[in-house]
């Protein structure tokens, strides 16, 4: 799944803009939150994720996570602070 410009996300808290970068296995956006504040969002692409064997699927789904807690404890102005958990 992937989403569309003006697309509503986490009960309008956020909107899509649009599509920055897609990578391997993981798409980012730049999204706007309620209060008019762009931030990015990464999530995985599902249609990408269902071509993979239960492990492989797994173990990527792992590394994400892994990935977005170190970057929830990184402090740094450029690192976004907010973001949007990818639907299982």
């Amino acid at each position: 799944m992937t989403w569309a410009s003006g697309q509503k996300l986490h009960r309008d808290r956020y909107e899509i803009k649009q599509d920055l970068r897609q990578e391997n296995f993981a798409i980012t956006y730049l999204a706007e939150d309620r209060d008019a504040k762009e931030v990015v969002i990464k999530t995985l692409d599902s249609n990408l994720l269902n071509q993979l064997s239960n492990e492989d699927r797994d173990r990527l789904k792992s590394g994400f996570a892994d990935e977005s807690r170190k970057l929830a404890i990184c402090k740094h102005p450029n690192i976004a602070r907010k973001c949007y958990r990818a639907p299982r």
